[in-house]
């Protein structure tokens, strides 16, 4: 088609050069330059028409990526969550339709043209039908649908067919042991901390690191954008091996804190999947439990079993040196742990959405000290609120999951085999050795990473 349009331009050149030619060497030169005048004015009409023409079908062709960019995602995020193949490929659909709405640009996305498959990253071949962790989806406009010229119209070019692709890939997690720092607001990790081989540190927002740190081969320091680090003037020449360690990642972490109500709240089933294994006892708490007013001991919990604890005033005190083991304990109040208390083998689960929803002046203690060797006494803590350790704070095979801030002030090498997230800003001082124990987090909750790799 193309090659047609460029003979009949060429025909039309040369039929205007030849009667220019004729009105040259007649007995009259009326006419001439009128003629010339048209063939030049053809000529520019025609370099018009292509830059005007192909201009739009540039940001045509842009706008029908975007379609396909967020029909992916929403297709292959909604594939992650619901069994159902065909809501995947609808939702993907309802997408495309709210970027290019059918009665402006007719239908761009086709029920055949979302395709779930196997991304192999390293060949980078999306194989359909191997698999769901990678979606392939293709938008068109073509034939009817095409984009219409203006004037290239002129020379038989009536419209330009376009269709663009987007691949999305899946992981679950990309931190090799889900072992580090995450956060939706701003990490601030303060100075002289060695990061070994698998730790990592994300945030949705920039990282800030003072300076006398080092990392590893194998470490990942991550945000979305990695020119967003915030580091001292010295930049990367105060913190060996940060510059290697750095990463462009979205972690979906926002999308986890808006489910993190609900997980939390599966703690009051026993039966609950999200249970740990230690919960043997399947009886329901009371739905009205007892009101502790004074400070809670170890005897004080039902072992194997859900506990669920009120308060007749505001806090829920753990009393000094109270070692809490294998129960589940849920929570509507503020926690306060008082000096030497520990959770080992244990999950807390603290509804209170405030700024003291977690808090200890010093000597708390998240799993057992011996985690490292045997793996065994890591334990978990989730709060709805703030979580906040003015000082000793040790966490050994240790899930920290704050919805809003988390901060904490730790021993030297008191963080072994941790996962600490928060739904706002992560402030932590650690001044020892990150990455070292033998065991990751003992529940590592992974988050899914999206990713358009084409």
């Amino acid at each position: 088609m193309a090659r047609e349009h460029i003979s009949a331009m060429n025909a039309l050149i040369e039929k205007l050069h030849e009667t220019a030619k004729s009105n040259q060497h007649g007995a009259s030169e009326d006419g001439g330059i009128t003629v010339l005048s048209l063939f030049l004015f053809i000529v520019m009409l025609m370099a018009a028409g292509f830059a005007i023409d192909v201009n739009h079908a540039v940001q045509a062709r842009t706008q029908l990526q975007g379609a396909a960019d967020a029909a992916g995602h929403a297709a292959l995020y909604t594939r992650y969550k619901d069994p159902v193949e065909q809501n995947a490929i609808d939702k993907g659909i309802a997408i495309a339709e709210a970027n290019m709405p059918t009665s402006i640009y007719g239908s761009v996305l086709a029920t055949a043209d979302i395709e779930f498959g196997d991304w192999d990253g390293e060949k980078r071949i999306f194989t359909p039908g191997a698999g769901d962790t990678a979606v392939r989806v293709t938008t068109r406009r073509t034939g009817a649908n095409a984009v219409s010229t203006f004037l290239l119209k002129l020379i038989g070019v009536d419209s330009i067919n376009l269709n663009t692709v987007s691949v999305w890939d899946y992981e679950d997690g990309w931190c090799p042991r889900g072992e580090g720092y995450f956060a939706v607001g701003r990490v601030d990790i303060q100075s002289n901390n060695h990061y070994k081989d698998g730790f990592c540190v994300h945030s949705e927002t920039h990282v800030e690191f003072n300076q006398g740190s080092i990392f590893d081969a194998g470490v990942v320091v991550s945000m979305p954008n990695e020119g967003d680090l915030v580091v001292p003037q010295s930049g990367m020449d105060g913190n060996s091996g940060l510059y290697e360690a750095l990463d462009s990642i979205n972690y979906n972490l926002t999308s986890f804190f808006n489910g993190l109500e609900d997980l939390a709240k599966q703690h009051l089933v026993p039966t609950a999947s999200i249970q740990p294994s230690y919960i043997t006892d399947l009886t329901a708490p009371p739905s009205t439990p007892k009101k502790w007013n004074a400070n809670i001991t170890a005897d004080d919990i039902i072992p194997n079993a859900v506990n669920y604890m009120d308060c007749q005033n505001k806090t829920l005190t753990f009393d000094n040196n109270a070692i809490i083991k294998d129960a589940v304990i849920v929570t509507p109040c503020e926690v306060k742990f008082s000096s030497g208390a520990a959770l080992e083998n244990a999950t807390l689960v603290v509804l209170n959405t405030g700024s003291k929803s977690v808090s200890a002046p010093s000597g708390l203690r998240i799993g057992a000290s011996t985690y490292c060797n045997d793996g065994k006494g890591g334990s978990t803590l989730i709060t709805m609120g703030d979580f906040s350790v003015a000082a000793g704070l040790e966490v050994y095979g240790g899930n920290v999951i704050a919805a809003g801030n988390l901060s904490g002030t730790s021993n030297a090498n008191g963080l072994a085999g941790i996962n600490f997230m928060s739904g706002a800003e992560l402030d932590v001082t650690a001044n020892g050795d990150m990455g070292f124990c033998n065991f990751g987090p003992p529940t590592p909750f992974a988050i899914p990473v999206f990713k358009m790799v084409m």
